[in-house]
């Protein structure tokens, strides 16, 4: 059987240098028997090392990832039109290199037969000037894009919450009524449970008939919902009026809460919605609020933990209930028409 040549050479190199020195040896230890190892080798299983594939990108080639706080943020403060420029400064930076020259940029926002025209030259002047130092660092020849870390503290947003979104580039390169609306929808996606338009004009400062609007605008879908209480034999009706407005009578025929045809007293909640938008996962929210935390805040933005009222068990409702002692609901069953069915706790 044959052996690496380099091994007979040092064995032979090691013979003579012990013979030089007076070493004697036995004739055995001349040679390194390595029989056994080849032996050995047939013996074991033949392992086969699988082909590494590569992994699917974190997010689509066609789409940029933003958050709905960091875009409701800056539709709060008046610069839609500074957030949208800066979504298309990430666009057109395909390299990733966080630096365009800036007569690339402005040749193709106001060209007209463009297909990524935004502005005339005279709007993106100023939207460039005005978005200067909070969006991006501008010198006069070259634009340094900011990470969505600084874009966020410079918006005063002190972390963010659920999951970042896909923004497509027909939902960027729009008139910015449309990209309003997909802002509204980014925000929108990461509230699943029932919401009215009254809390949500109070969060983002967005009135109802815009709502409609933008819900119009980008295909989002209400779900309806109705809270059940006690049974109609257990409680007055009167006093149940008094204690919840718009309260009627929901007879369970197929008894899923209980006996079968057994009434309760019901009320209407507000509507959860369905959003036709891509979401990414919480993970880069996790990574991005910890770069956050790394960064000196721009104002004087406050976390306030708020009780939360709807609740996927019965089990964290109660223990909701109990801690705070406020009226909390959580889900139990889904009727045929598609409507959520809720359990009122504490009422």
């Amino acid at each position: 059987m044959s052996h690496s040549q380099e091994l007979v050479n040092a064995n032979k190199q090691l013979q003579a240098i012990r013979e030089r020195d007076g070493v004697v040896t036995s004739p055995s230890a001349t040679t390194v028997d390595l029989d056994w190892l080849e032996a050995l080798k047939a013996t074991m299983p033949v392992q086969t090392i699988p082909e590494v594939q590569e992994s699917a990108p974190t997010s689509n080639a066609n789409t940029l990832l933003h958050h709905g706080e960091i875009a409701l943020a800056a539709l709060g403060q008046g610069q839609s039109a500074h957030y949208q420029l800066w979504l298309v400064l990430r666009w057109l930076d395909e390299s990733g290199s966080g630096c365009r020259d800036w007569k690339e940029i402005r040749q193709k926002v106001t060209n007209l037969a463009s297909p990524h025209f935004l502005y005339k030259k005279a709007r993106f002047d100023q939207v460039l000037r005005e978005g200067n130092g909070r969006y991006w660092l501008y010198d006069g020849r070259r634009i340094w894009i900011q990470g969505t870390p600084r874009v966020a503290a410079a918006l005063q947003v002190g972390r963010v919450a659920g999951d970042f979104v896909h923004i497509k580039e027909k939902q960027i390169f729009t008139s910015i009524g449309e990209f309003r609306a997909w802002c509204y929808a980014a925000w929108l996606v990461n509230h699943p449970r029932p919401l009215s338009r009254q809390t949500i004009k109070r969060l983002t400062g967005i009135d109802g008939r815009t709502q409609q609007r933008y819900s119009n605008i980008t295909g989002i879908g209400a779900t309806q919902n109705i809270a059940t209480g006690s049974r109609v034999s257990e409680a007055d009706i009167q006093e149940m009026c008094w204690r919840q407005e718009g309260v009627f009578v929901l007879v369970d025929y197929k008894g899923l809460q209980g006996p079968e045809k057994c009434a309760y007293y019901g009320w209407h909640l507000p509507n959860c919605y369905e959003v036709p938008v891509e979401v990414s996962g919480t993970r880069r929210s996790r990574r991005h609020n910890r770069t956050l935390w790394k960064i000196p805040p721009a104002g004087n933005a406050e976390c306030q933990r708020k009780v939360r009222l709807f609740h996927d068990d019965g089990k964290s409702a109660a223990k909701a209930f109990n801690r705070h002692q406020e009226q909390v609901y959580w889900q139990w069953a889904e009727s045929r028409a598609g409507r959520g069915l809720w359990f009122s706790v504490g009422l």
